[in-house]
């Protein structure tokens, strides 16, 4: 399609049900890129979760100033030991399907700017009243100069506790 704005609108007969608007732009390239780093991939509840998000465009210079949004979520997880696969570890359940499928709860989150160098500290005393093993997914979303949305997220395992008592 040629480049310009564009509208689509639906008819039950005479009676229009809806219409959306939209526009087609030229290609362009992202230019920027969020990385996400933690001190660790594995934590324990009860420890610090310590990140640093780092925006910056790809020629190097960092994203001063840029405003971030970023959150931290917990899904729940399982732990599975290598060599230890008759084993189950974990809390014991009659809804398998529940357990398998659940969704992310965010456990904080907030708007903010990157610093001069493009950073952001970002903290979480990793406190759960339901002591189960957890994927938390640290995030930042920039919108870029070209009003572009660019992520960046990684994910740790937060452990139930440090030993784990296998069921076979």
């Amino acid at each position: 399609a040629p480049l310009g704005y564009y509208s689509v609108k639906v008819y039950d007969g005479k009676e229009e049900l809806s219409t959306e608007s939209f526009q087609v732009q030229e290609f362009k390239p992202v230019e920027t890129e969020i990385t996400v780093h933690t001190k660790k991939d594995e934590y324990v509840w009860g420890e610090k979760l310590e990140a640093i998000i780092d925006g910056h465009y790809l020629f190097g210079a960092p994203m001063s100033n840029a405003e971030i949004k970023w959150s931290i979520s917990r899904s729940r997880s399982s732990f599975v030991q290598g060599g230890y696969d008759d084993y189950f570890f974990g809390a014991i359940t009659d809804d398998y399907y529940s357990y398998r499928w659940s969704y992310a709860t965010v456990l904080s989150g907030k708007t903010e700017n990157l610093n001069e160098r493009g950073l952001l500290d970002v903290s979480l005393n990793l406190t759960n009243s339901t002591s189960e093993s957890s994927t938390l997914i640290i995030e930042g979303d920039v919108r870029d100069k070209n009003r572009q949305e660019v992520s960046g997220r990684k994910s740790v395992i937060v452990h139930a506790g440090k030993y784990y008592i296998g069921l076979k």
